[in-house]
């Protein structure tokens, strides 16, 4: 078995405390954190192999029984994820389309393409009697060419669909794994955009599939693999898997936008309440004098120390900690220990003087297929302790009531940045704010999960990653720099990683403005 290090400020009832209860145990864990295969655990988490035994069960839990190891199936098809959104997104899309498209029915792929063919046949037939009656018949039917058909009109149809994107540049997994590339992980990393001018656009249900037509109203550009959308076309009567697209509908189209604001934005009786927005902190990467200053700011210490009075709570939106490298070969352990260490220091003191929910992240130690489970407590076993710090999963929808209760509690949808960084690499848009506001258009926080972003299968009874109604607010935590705008009720909020820009966002939860606060020396 290979050795593990493990921080000297943990609990002795941490694995490798030496007596043969704690080893077998530490046999166990290891054992399980190998099964869980290497797109489960990130490797901080692997290379920790930390484990707590809560109740004399040997089992691996991360933040309670619904995200245990020993929970999670991951013998389920992934085809079952998709078609569950497909299937969530129907009853919505059902009650919505007469509204849009009165009087047009709705059908499936294969119905589409059915009766296409059916229309094109009746032409020719139609074409040959009539020759026949007329007696010019000069040719067969097995001899009739497509272009003679082109005028019959197919019938106008909904489809309620999946996109499915034909991709040049999209690298394949499967074929880098069976020639012994570099593997799925390092093929599909960030920072590679998939776009192309050739991309094609399919539209896929439980019975077929359907090429979308080049054109305007629904271009390959502007959407990600997995989004679901009812479209108004028509097939092709020379190529019945071919339809034109005259109109579409998102989910965003069909469901409620957010309800009304809390306050309104001209009501300056009280003072404002803040929440705020902070991610990608990197402990071991930042510079500590910026971490010092973000706790000066939050205590009252420095800065605008009213503002600092009003904040409610404080959101950290994963990418807390920094790791060494992704390479296990060429990793530091001890350099991890002492990140991990150091974002336990500062999250006790942070939670000490206020409210303090900790997501997760890419980077951080926890499984990374999305939902992710919360960072364990005994990693962090002194902010832990602490009654202020909320140790939670990724992606968090919560709610912040104002200070009476009376007003509407303000409903926040966010997480750690993957989903977002993920969706951008499909889209010709660079704007990371555009892309997340196409993502409430969707009513879907991650669109390309399964295909090119890790997330647990489904077994068909929920889309846990769907967008049920439209937020108050939703954010994107560790984005390059800060951006923010209102769509449809809802405020967007990109959160710049503090890292790179040592800088967070004030959200006034009255009128839902915000605002990038830096913290430079």
């Amino acid at each position: 078995m290979a050795s593990v290090s493990l921080p000297p400020y943990l609990p002795a009832y941490v694995l490798g405390s030496g007596d043969s209860a704690n080893l077998a145990r530490e046999k166990d864990v290891l054992v399980s954190l190998d099964g869980g295969g290497d797109d489960e655990y990130t490797p901080l988490l692997k290379r920790a192999c930390l484990h707590i035994n809560q109740s004399g069960d040997s089992a691996v839990r991360f933040g309670g029984a619904s995200t245990s190891v020993a929970a999670r199936q991951f013998t389920v098809q992934y085809s079952s994820t998709l078609y569950t959104r497909l299937h969530k997104a129907k009853a919505k899309f059902e009650s919505a389309i007469p509204k849009k498209w009165p009087g047009v029915p709705v059908k499936e792929t294969l119905a589409v393409s059915a009766d296409a063919t059916a229309a094109q046949l009746a032409a020719v037939d139609a074409m040959h009697q009539a020759e026949e009656a007329a007696g010019t018949q000069s040719a067969t039917q097995g001899d009739r060419k497509d272009d003679e058909v082109t005028e019959v009109e197919t019938e106008q149809v909904v489809v309620i669909a999946l996109v499915a994107k034909e991709m040049r540049l999209r690298p394949n997994a499967v074929d880098d794994a069976v020639g012994g590339g570099a593997g799925a992980t390092k093929l599909l990393g960030a920072g590679k955009k998939f776009v192309h001018d050739e991309d094609g656009l399919f539209l896929d249900d439980d019975t077929g599939r359907l090429r979308v037509a080049e054109g305007d109203v629904l271009p390959a550009s502007k959407l990600t693999n997995g989004v679901v959308v009812a479209v108004l076309c028509r097939a092709r009567a020379t190529a019945p898997d071919v339809v034109d697209v005259e109109d579409v509908m998102f989910l965003g189209d069909a469901t409620p936008a957010a309800p009304p604001r809390p306050m309104m934005a001209d009501d300056t009786k009280d003072a404002p309440t803040y929440v705020m927005l902070v991610s990608g902190l990197s402990l071991g990467q930042t510079n500590p004098a910026h971490i010092g200053l973000l706790l000066d700011f939050v205590a009252g210490s420095v800065g605008d120390a009213a503002a600092a009075s009003r904040i409610a709570r404080v959101i950290i939106a994963g990418n807390s900690v920094a790791t060494s490298k992704d390479d296990e070969t060429s990793a530091n352990p001890d350099s991890d220990v002492a990140n991990l260490a150091a974002l336990d220091a500062f999250l006790a003191r942070l939670a000490a003087l206020l409210p303090v929910d900790l997501m997760v992240g890419a980077e951080d130690p926890a499984p990374y297929a999305l939902p992710q489970a919360p960072v364990h407590a005994c990693l962090l076993p002194a902010a832990s302790a602490v009654p202020g710090l909320n140790r939670l999963g990724n992606p968090i929808s919560l709610e912040v009531a104002s200070d009476d209760d009376t007003s509407t509690p303000v409903t926040i949808l966010g997480h750690a940045g993957q989903c977002v960084d993920d969706a951008w690499r499909y889209l010709a848009e660079d704007d990371r704010l555009e892309v997340l506001a196409s993502t409430l258009r969707w009513r879907h926080l991650a669109p390309t999960a399964p295909d090119t972003l890790v997330c647990h299968p489904n077994d068909g009874s929920d889309d846990v990653l769907g967008m049920e109604a439209a937020p108050h607010v939703l954010f994107a935590g560790n984005q390059p720099t800060f951006a923010t705008r209102e769509e449809a009720g809802t405020r967007l909020v990109c959160v710049p990683a503090f890292a790179s820009t040592s800088s967070a966002v004030l959200v006034d939860m009255r009128t839902l403005e915000a605002h990038e606060v830096r913290f430079q020396s």
